[in-house]
């Protein structure tokens, strides 16, 4: 309990190791499972030391007579004083102390009441402090009569080697005590008696080692040699009867008068009684033993006294008398009791004994009593009546500890059957409420102690598993060392792993005891029961088997959930949410249990304060929950309450990524997601977004997507990305639309590079207008002729004719009256064809778009033929409106174009699917 105490209450934190010092008997008695259990509690830091029987035992040199008057008068054990003098002196010097600059004292029974936040030897390095103590006792003179006159002659033989700031105030009366103490002549009277004892001291070695104390020390162990022995008084010789009746009448005399000023002094009358006993006065003796009584008849030493007193003089029926009295007026005394017991085992009177044993254990004494009655038994080989006191026994104490030594007594006589039956009727007893399970714990080790030493390792495995499956993790370390040294023996390697886990287990609940909010812990626990749930899956389980290691998880998660974090502030959070996140994961993937996941889900959207913080990733995880459950609403639902209660920009991207991982061809997203990107400056993942996006295989309306695209190139400045992207998309489409877009887009200007505009920002006003970069013609001019000629190479001829219109009011505007020529001149004409339909057989009429350069390529003939017919219609026309005679008539290089038989188009207008379709499709 001490060790737990102080690792309790500060030095798990501070890390001391600990030296266990032992009297060199005492060491050999320490079991494994107890240094088991000291190592587990001091984390392996605690070490175990001897000390040797020489510096433990009485000293040769100092008077054995004087050392056990000393402790009759005085009291104190020879143990206890043996103690205090090798603290003393001995003990910083012990090689397993040798290491260490800094000693600390603890006890056995010491306990601190509250933790210790600070390092107390480090308290006392601050403060260039060798020694420190938490108390100063007052001892008693009679405790230690000769201790200040010794402290006081050690004083003067050393009186220069004293610092002249010693604080002789603290142990001397005055000035003038200090005066005596230094002259030798100091006592009991002059001492303030001021003491520290030193189990409750911390030291630096160094206040051992110095020479004066050494010195000091020895002087104090030797001073028993100067001490004068007792004065006796000389023996007396008596010549004749008279003589000796005058002497006997004397003593008596004084006996009688001493018994009259102090009658209620026992030891007046013992001493009295036994010196008529001395005398052979036997009667007498009698008569003041029986006065004595008459003064105090619970004085167990008189009834003691009295009844050796008989014996020694062969009156064995009076000792019997007297023994039969004193055991009826103190029945609770147990010394009287095993004397009785004694005598009458020495008259080798057994029944009698028998007797005297029933009739003290209706009294029901303590465990010591009822091991005599057992011994006693088994000492005339009565195994079966010691196997009924066993019951007996139990019946009255029914206490783990009897019943272990029942077991253990049935199995040593050979009656290995009564022995299962001992421990099974004892496990029945005990049954299976948790805190009585726990009280039996030594049952349940000592009963699969047994089955191993039987070699019934099957046996002794279930026992322990029973065990240790009932009792809680934190409160059987004790069985667990001895399970684990079980198996590390018997079993194998799966089993070992289980037990390995049984002891991680309670680090884990002793570690949360301590810190219940420490979540580091929770996640390495619930981490250790998933791997159980998931080895037991591996190894083929039964149904029954992975319910219950599911349930040992939950119960985990439960636990560590119910951690809430004090505070509003969401540091205090972070950690703590995640084990919400890892719960639902589990029961998602794990146990299967959707509708527990999206109830775990809920409770912590729940738990969460939004007005003062949220946790995006909760919100993303629950809604993703849904999509993996094909509930696409609901996963909307989720991210639109998330948004409208707690709108950060984490969410926002969660809802956009989740539209996109749903439909990857939904062109929108991929805009909003990429002008998302955009408002947050953050353009080159924009532009990611928006590649990843073109690059899909399948897009709902992609002409969208593309046209953002290179808008945003456009507004960044960037023309060189822009028409790379233009020629990528020509390549892919070649559609009518997206050659004018691009053609046009070569002539219009566009704002500089945002690099440079950000530079103008820092020396202009904001409300200056961007400078723009003007456009080329002529590359305009370049595409629509590429343009054409990939139109014309496909065979399409209402394309060409909106292309050459576009093309045409382009060169309106920045052309040459030579360029509109040109282009005016490539215009198609509508002209009639006859054709034989091939279904009917007759000859219909169609309306066709010829074009100049089609007929001159394919009938250069006809085409001159055509051309002339067209000036001359031309002309006719002319006449007809007045412009003819002097007008001149020249021969157009092409066709008048057929304005009335195709569509214009709005070079404005979006670009249409570059896959062929229309936007509708």
């Amino acid at each position: 309990m001490a060790l737990r105490n102080v690792e309790d209450r500060f030095n798990s934190r501070l890390k001391y190791p600990y030296i266990l010092f032992m009297a060199e008997g005492e060491y050999d008695e320490v079991t494994e499972v107890q240094k088991e259990r000291i190592a587990y509690i001091t984390e392996g830091r605690a070490k175990f030391a001897a000390v040797p029987k020489s510096q433990w035992d009485t000293p040769d040199f100092l008077d054995k007579s004087l050392v056990e008057s000393s402790i009759e008068n005085i009291g104190f054990s020879q143990g206890y004083r043996a103690m205090c003098r090798w603290y003393s002196g001995f003990f910083w010097n012990h090689p397993a102390s040798q290491s260490y600059d800094w000693l600390w004292r603890l006890d056995t029974d010491i306990e601190f009441h509250c933790d210790i936040s600070y390092d107390p030897i480090q308290r006392l390095i601050d403060h260039k402090a060798v020694y420190g103590t938490s108390m100063v006792v007052y001892d008693g003179d009679w405790i230690q009569p000769t201790l200040a006159s010794n402290v006081s002659a050690f004083m003067a033989e050393h009186r220069d080697e004293f610092p002249p700031d010693a604080n002789q105030g603290f142990v001397w009366r005055g000035s003038d005590g200090v005066a005596k103490a230094l002259r030798g002549e100091a006592g009991n009277s002059e001492w303030t008696n001021h003491c520290m004892y030193n189990n409750f001291e911390i030291s630096h070695r160094s206040v051992w080692e110095n020479s004066i104390y050494t010195r000091f020390f020895e002087f104090l162990d030797r001073a028993g040699e100067r001490q004068e022995s007792q004065f006796r008084a000389p023996k007396q010789r008596v010549e004749d009867f008279e003589e000796l009746h005058e002497y006997r009448g004397r003593k008596r005399k004084e006996f009688e008068e001493r018994i009259r000023r102090t009658r209620g002094s026992i030891k007046e009358w013992l001493q009295y009684a036994n010196w008529e006993a001395s005398q052979n006065e036997f009667a007498r003796s009698r008569s003041v033993f029986e006065r004595a009584l008459d003064v105090d008849p619970r004085s167990v030493q008189l009834w003691l006294s009295y009844t050796e007193m008989e014996l020694k003089s062969r009156n064995v029926q009076h000792a019997r008398n007297l023994f039969d009295r004193a055991v009826t007026l103190l029945p609770r005394v147990d010394q009287l009791w095993y004397k009785y017991v004694f005598l009458e085992e020495l008259l080798q009177n057994v029944p009698g004994a028998r007797q005297v044993f029933e009739r003290w254990m209706q009294w029901e004494p303590d465990d010591k009593a009822w091991q005599a009655y057992i011994k006693l038994e088994q000492r005339y080989n009565e195994l079966d009546r010691a196997s009924t006191i066993y019951e007996r026994w139990i019946a009255v104490r029914p206490e783990p500890r009897v019943w272990v030594k029942w077991g253990k007594f049935e199995e040593e006589r050979g009656k290995l059957d009564k022995a299962r039956e001992v421990f099974q009727t004892a496990l029945e007893f005990f049954g299976d409420d948790e805190e009585q399970i726990e009280k039996a714990q030594a049952v349940f080790g000592a009963f699969a102690k047994m089955e191993t030493r039987l070699k019934e390792y099957e046996r002794a495995r279930v026992i322990y598993k029973f065990a240790l499956s009932r009792i809680p993790r934190s409160k059987s370390a004790g069985l667990y060392a001895s399970y684990t040294k079980f198996e590390k023996q018997h079993g194998t390697r799966n089993t070992l792993e289980n037990t390995v886990l049984g002891k991680r287990r309670i680090q884990y609940e002793d570690e949360l005891s301590q810190d219940g909010r420490n979540y580091d812990v929770w996640f390495d626990y619930s981490r250790l029961e998933e791997g159980a749930l998931r080895d037991l899956k591996d190894e083929g389980a039964t149904p029954e088997e992975e319910e219950s290691a599911t349930a040992r998880v939950r119960e985990v998660y439960e636990r560590a959930v119910a951690q809430v974090p004090p505070g509003g502030e969401k540091r205090h959070w972070r950690r703590y949410i995640f084990l919400w996140l890892n719960y639902a994961l589990f029961e998602e993937i794990e146990a299967r249990d959707y509708f527990r996941a999206r109830q775990i889900y809920q409770t912590a959207v729940n738990l969460v304060p939004h007005k003062q913080f949220t946790f995006a990733k909760l919100w993303v995880m629950f809604a993703k929950y849904e999509v993996r459950r094909l509930d696409l609403a609901a996963a909307r639902k989720i991210l639109g309450t998330a948004i409208g209660m707690c709108p950060k920009e984490a969410l926002f991207k969660g809802y956009i990524e989740l539209e996109i991982e749903f439909d990857a061809a939904n062109s929108p997203a991929w805009i909003k997601f990429a002008e998302l990107e955009s408002q947050l400056q953050d353009f080159d993942r924009t532009r990611a977004i928006f590649e990843l996006g073109i690059s899909q295989p399948s897009l709902s309306m992609p002409e969208l997507l593309w046209k953002a695209y290179i808008d945003f190139e456009i507004e960044e400045g960037e023309r060189e990305t822009a028409r790379s992207l233009y020629e990528r998309l020509v390549t892919l489409s070649g559609h009518v639309k997206v050659w004018i877009a691009y053609a046009l887009f070569e002539a219009e200007p566009i704002p500089i590079p945002r690099t440079e505009r950000e530079d103008e920002d820092e020396d202009e006003d904001e409300g200056a207008e961007v400078r723009t970069v003007p456009g080329d013609p002529a590359r305009a001019r370049a595409v629509f002729e590429r343009g054409y000629k990939d139109l014309k190479s496909k065979g399409f001829k209402s394309e060409r004719v909106a292309l050459l219109s576009v093309w045409k009011n382009f060169e309106q505007m920045h052309g040459t009256e030579a360029d509109v020529s040109k282009v005016d001149g490539m215009m198609p004409i509508s002209t009639k064809r006859r054709h034989v339909d091939p279904e009917t057989g007759e000859t219909v009429e169609d309306w066709d778009i010829v074009f100049a350069d089609d007929e001159r390529e394919a009938n250069p003939t006809s085409f001159k033929f055509l051309q002339m017919a067209h000036a001359w219609k031309k002309s006719q026309a002319g006449k007809d409106l007045g412009i003819g005679g002097g007008g001149r008539t020249s021969v157009l290089s092409g066709f008048t174009a057929a304005s009335s038989k195709t569509e214009d188009v709005d070079a404005s207008s979006e670009m249409i699917n570059p896959y062929g379709g229309d936007k509708d499709d």
